[in-house]
């Protein structure tokens, strides 16, 4: 069942109002183009696997989500042709709900060289 697609409406986290604290986690990624990398989500010093990723970059990238449970993570690629079975990859997603420890990692890629900032909260 790898890299099927989760569906969930997204519902904003109640504490973040109208501005954040900082993450608790941040990683920097520096991407070569058509090079996927795997992003494990961290957990925080207390175990919590972390729920929401606001992501940052300095040009376009694509994710495939690996939900925990899955066999092998899912690799993301740029797409060269349609993708209309539901497993596509997503581009330039920003914050992303991470379902309270669902999702275990993602794929990331990106066409040329690109920089990302990923930063983690537990809500």
């Amino acid at each position: 069942m790898a890299n099927t697609p989760v569906m969930k409406q997204f519902s904003p986290p109640r504490n973040l109002g109208f501005g954040r604290g900082p993450a608790f986690y941040i990683n920097n990624r520096v991407l070569t183009g058509n090079v996927a990398v795997q992003e494990p989500v961290p957990s925080d010093g207390n175990g919590r696997k972390a729920n929401m990723v606001i992501i940052s970059s300095s040009g376009p990238f694509f994710v495939a989500y690996q939900q925990v449970g899955d066999g092998s993570p899912p690799v993301a690629a740029v797409p060269l042709a349609d993708i209309t079975n539901g497993a596509g990859v997503e581009l330039n997603p920003t914050i992303l709900e991470l379902s309270s420890g669902e999702i275990a990692a993602l794929s990331i890629v990106a066409p040329a060289s690109t920089i990302l900032s990923l930063s983690y909260y537990v809500l």
